[in-house]
């Protein structure tokens, strides 16, 4: 890392507020003006001729992240302990749209992301030549931490209550103003301008007097599963104002029944007319990709994630956490079970107590028959929201009601590629016979179902694999695999085939292998050189082929007339190898896009498909949950804003043809038992209530769906 020396120290405004670069500079404000930098991935400089001391970044964005490094010069550390926050004014003057970070750091954090302690961390997009600011409310750590252990398993904890995400304002060693790498900008070079730096807004000590005392924090849960130490606006207090809300949306789903020109599925009825296959099929009409319904109309797949009835939160180790816990009542004992799968934590590999607070929420509204009016109410809201989709890991009660399209993802175990890692598990062994075998299996189980269903647009395999980063993942995984794993005995193989004795395999490779069965034998990858590339490279797509062509397959056996969505590319970089072969056998790609909006998003060179974007959302924390999710907004209503512009993003792009919101209601606040996310990302919250402003976005954006899209005529449609 390189750093280069400047000045420090900060100018105290003393009157009302000055204009200063465009921005406005309040009498609570405080510049930063001397620092010195420090760089990743990055180079910055200072520019002393100009006001407003800005700073001219240079982003390289080559690995995971870039960023420069702000330092305090004269001492050691800033103390900040008086203001409320930090904020930059910040230009985009780039070629690419970028998502900004500022990290905020104390003593600990390290120079590594992500990072989870001992820092403050918030977000901007902008696009080219946008200017914006960025602000960062310090999150403080808790003014009496020594019962920070009995909190555990959350992504997010209550600001005042947690380690994770906060930082101490009055020791911050150095903030990093970070741009976020993904596919859309790797190894493109973005640059910014970064303007009045400064603290802001008079923090009182007598704040913390209003938190709640250590020895009256727990329970934390109120019965509805809600936070219980903390008032906001739409937070549920009673079963009677429970009743009163239901009644409300009662009203208003009868005062928007939904958009009057859509057909059945949805599609735009008043629209071109196109093939009616009687089943959901793909086309390039107009230079854009489209869904057509089963009608023959245009389609656009506007929809939500998760419509079901809510995440599991473990009680094991936590039960003095909930007020009045309803699990332990006769009514909801059934939502009180005993199950496994956490992947992270202490509850890995255990079976352990588990709760489900928004099905107890579902069945203090509906009553006995809670999962059919539940269900019900589902296909209701959605055409009411503008929502013409019922997207991933939803219940399949409420999908076959066939009421509204849907999709359907496919999971299955296999035998792992054993050399391989990611995420959420190692990659599976396509050329062991366990992964046609079983993936068969569960596609059995759609017949009668979803299989040749008009309702079904098609199916997803899997989520978020780990395709690695460059061409050679696979063959390297193989390779460092045991000698019993079917893809290292096929790799070495092909070798045999190509070089048909070892002497000749080491000629080539510059290695020292005694048989063939000594390299299926090692685990040690060679040192790299062009031969052993060449072989690496052929063998990578071989495997990302057949895992492909084993998927494409397999649906098309058991459902010939639905289609085949892809894997759901993770937001982290894809190679481009793997992209142009998923081309080959998909209908449409899927793309997890936890971003600001679509606009830029490209495929590699002469690939043109169908894209469906299956995951995104926003979060906030103005309304109860702990942790604003993967993309983070200032409040509810920016919230609802964001999810228009996200989604008219997606409409105008050339390749993508729907949308899914991840997701239908918020996660537990205490967290789901998968690895203990809980996130406010819901259309509705934890008790069932919708969040008006993101639904008053929904259909704005929804109920005017197709006049956006409207195409040009006398245009040849083509099928793909």
């Amino acid at each position: 890392m390189r750093i280069r020396k400047l000045a420090v120290s900060i100018l105290v405004l003393s009157f009302l507020f000055i204009v200063h670069s465009s921005a406005i500079i309040l009498e609570t404000e405080k510049i930063i003006t001397e620092y010195r930098l420090g760089f990743n991935d990055a180079h910055a400089e200072k520019s002393a001729t100009e006001t407003g001391y800005p700073i001219r970044a240079t982003y390289y964005n080559t690995g995971d992240w870039s960023g420069v490094f702000i330092h305090p010069i004269e001492t050691e550390k800033w103390d900040f302990s008086e203001y409320e926050y930090l904020a930059m004014e910040i230009k985009n003057v780039g070629d690419n749209s970028v998502k900004v970070g500022c990290l905020i750091a104390n003593p600990g954090m390290g120079t590594w992301l992500p990072a989870k302690y001992h820092c403050n961390y918030e977000t901007i997009f902008l696009k080219p030549n946008e200017r914006g600011t960025l602000k960062i409310n310090f999150r403080r750590k808790p003014y009496d931490a020594q019962h920070l252990k009995k909190l555990f398993y959350m992504k997010g904890f209550p600001a005042f209550d947690q380690d994770m995400l906060t930082i101490d304002p009055s020791n911050i060693i150095y903030f990093i103003i970070i741009v976020e790498t993904h596919k859309n900008n790797y190894n493109i070079i973005s640059k910014l301008k970064i303007n009045n730096i400064r603290v802001g807004g008079k923090y009182s000590s007598d704040e913390k007097k209003q938190q709640c005392p250590i020895e009256r924090f727990f329970p934390f849960i109120d019965t509805f599963g809600q936070y219980l130490h903390r008032n906001w606006h739409g937070k549920t207090h009673s079963i009677k104002e429970l009743s009163e809300k239901i009644k409300l949306e009662a009203k208003d789903l009868k005062t928007n029944p939904g958009p009057s020109n859509w057909d059945i599925y949805g599609g735009w009825k008043n629209g071109p007319k196109l093939e009616s296959k009687g089943f959901f099929w793909t086309t390039k009409y107009n230079r854009k990709w489209w869904l057509v319904d089963p009608e023959g109309n245009i389609f656009f797949s506007h929809g939500v994630n998760c419509v079901g009835y809510g995440d599991i939160t473990p009680i094991t180790y936590r039960e003095t956490w909930f007020q009045d816990f309803p699990g332990y009542k006769q009514t909801f004992k059934e939502l009180l079970t005993e199950e496994e799968g956490a992947i992270t934590g202490c509850y890995t590999g255990k079976k352990i107590i588990c709760f489900n607070f928004y099905s107890a929420n579902l069945k203090r509204k509906y009553g006995d028959y809670w999962k059919e009016e539940h269900g019900n109410n589902c296909h209701q809201r959605l055409h009411s929201w503008g929502l013409n989709t019922i997207g991933n890991w939803s219940e399949p009660d409420i999908y076959l009601m066939r009421k509204t399209p849907y999709v359907v993802g496919i999971h299955f175990e296999s035998k792992e590629l054993e050399g391989s890692e990611g995420y959420w598990g190692k990659f599976k062994d396509v050329f062991d016979t366990s992964f046609k075998e079983n993936l068969r299996k569960r596609m059995q189980e759609e017949v009668g179902k979803s299989a040749n269903d008009p309702w079904c647009i098609g199916y997803f395999i899997d989520n978020e694999l780990n395709w690695g980063d460059n061409e050679l993942f696979f063959a390297i995984s193989t390779l460092r695999s045991p000698a019993t794993q079917a893809a290292k005995r096929t790799f070495v193989n092909d070798l045999k085939y190509k070089y048909g004795f070892i002497k000749n395999l080491n000629y080539s490779w510059d290695t020292k292998y005694c048989s063939w069965e000594e390299l299926l034998i090692s685990t040690t990858i060679p040192p790299m050189n062009n031969y052993i590339k060449v072989d690496f490279v052929n063998f990578n797509k071989k495997f990302i082929r057949r895992y492909f062509e084993l998927c494409r397959d397999t649906i098309k056996e058991f459902a010939p007339n639905n289609l085949y969505l892809g894997c759901r590319f993770g937001s982290g970089k894809i190679d481009p190898t793997v992209v142009r072969i998923a081309a080959e056998y998909c209908d449409i790609l899927s793309y997890n896009c936890y971003w600001k909006d679509v606009s830029k998003m490209k495929l590699p060179k002469y690939v043109d498909i169908p894209i469906i974007i299956s995951e995104f959302h926003f979060g906030a924390l103005d309304r109860g949950p702990f942790h604003a999710g993967l993309v983070y907004v200032e409040n509810q209503v920016e919230r609802g804003k964001s999810y228009m512009d996200f989604v008219k993003s997606a409409l105008k792009h050339p390749n993508i043809v729907g949308c899914h919101w991840f997701q239908f209601m918020d996660q537990p606040t205490t967290g789901r038992l998968l690895d203990g996310e809980n996130y406010q990302i819901g259309l509705v919250d934890i008790v069932d209530i919708p969040y008006t402003e993101t639904i008053k976005g929904c259909r704005e954006i929804g109920y005017q769906l197709y006049p956006e899209l409207e195409p040009k005529r006398n245009i040849v449609s083509i099928e793909k």
